[in-house]
C-alpha cells in the first residue's frame, strides 16, 4: 500500500492511506481514491495542529509505452461536520 512523503508542513512523515479504491473506468486507464488522516504528524504553517477529519486525495493514472502516468490529481479536506451527514458514508 502507497504512503505519501510532505516534506515541508509534514517534516518528512509517512501517511499510510487509511482506505485505498482503485478503479478501472477504460483500458490503461484507473481512478485511485486515497482516504487518509495526518492528525499528529505535524503542524500547519500557521502553528495549528492539522485536524483529525483526514483528507481525500484522487488521482487519474494513464498507462503509457513507459509506464503509468499521473493525468490529473485532486486533494481536499475532509469537512467531519458534513461527512456525519453524508449517507454515502453511513456505516
Amino acid at each position: 500500500m502507497p504512503c505519501f512523503t510532505r516534506a515541508s508542513s509534514l517534516h518528512n512523515r509517512l501517511l499510510p492511506p487509511e482506505s485505498l479504491e482503485l478503479r478501472e473506468i477504460a483500458p490503461g486507464v484507473v481512478v485511485a481514491v486515497y482516504i487518509s488522516r495526518v492528525e499528529g504528524a505535524g503542524v500547519r504553517p500557521s502553528g495549528a495542529p492539522y485536524p483529525d477529519a483526514g483528507n481525500i486525495l484522487t488521482e487519474v493514472f494513464v498507462k503509457t509505452e513507459t509506464g503509468w502516468r499521473i493525468a490529473h490529481g485532486h486533494n481536499t479536506p475532509i469537512d467531519r461536520e458534513a461527512a456525519a451527514h453524508d449517507p454515502a458514508w453511513a456505516q
